[in-house]
Parts: C-alpha cells; structure tokens; sequence
C-alpha cells in the first residue's frame, strides 16, 4: 500500500442493468469485451507509465520526478499545495492485511 488516497478508474467490469459494464457474459459463458473495454485498453495504452521506481519484494516504491501540477485557469481549478491527508497512515498500515 502506497501512501496515496485514490479511487479506480474502472466503475464496473460485469455489465448490468446500468450499461457501464466492461464485459459481458455471452450464452456459451464466455465474456465478451464491450465497446467501453476497448475505450479503457486504447486510454491505457496511450498514458505515460507511472513515475516511480518500484520493488515488488519489498513493498517500496520511489517516486522518479514529481509531476508538475497544472496552472490554474477556467478549466483547472486545482490548487498546487495539497491538505494534509486526514487519515492516520500508521492505524491504516497497522490494520492491513496483506
């Protein structure tokens, strides 16, 4: 577990009655892949890797360069200084069960 709050990119894999699902299965059982996994796996492709350094032994992870942050305008409006986490990461990796 790295020290960052963050949600997934992925709302829901199994299509529902909703229709954001990214498979569905067919009447042999098998999945099939639907146009919103085609979208994902284009996105994906296209993103830059992460910019860190890990070590999947030890659970380490380094962070190459920070990204820089946008400058702010009418359609970013995110500040540069972030607020403290509210979490109290010891308690979080205390209860972690790997």
């Amino acid at each position: 577990m790295s020290r960052v709050y963050s949600g997934a990119c992925v709302y829901e894999f199994f299509n529902g009655a909703n229709k954001y699902g990214l498979v569905q299965k067919n009447l042999g059982g098998m999945l099939d892949t639907l146009k919103d996994f085609q979208n994902l796996k284009k996105n994906l492709a296209l993103s830059p890797p992460p910019e860190t350094v890990n070590d999947w032994a030890t659970d380490e992870f380094t962070a190459t360069r920070r990204p820089e942050m946008p400058t702010q305008s009418r359609n970013w409006l995110g500040e540069a200084v972030l607020p403290e986490c509210p979490l109290d990461w010891a308690v979080v990796e205390s209860r972690r069960r790997c």
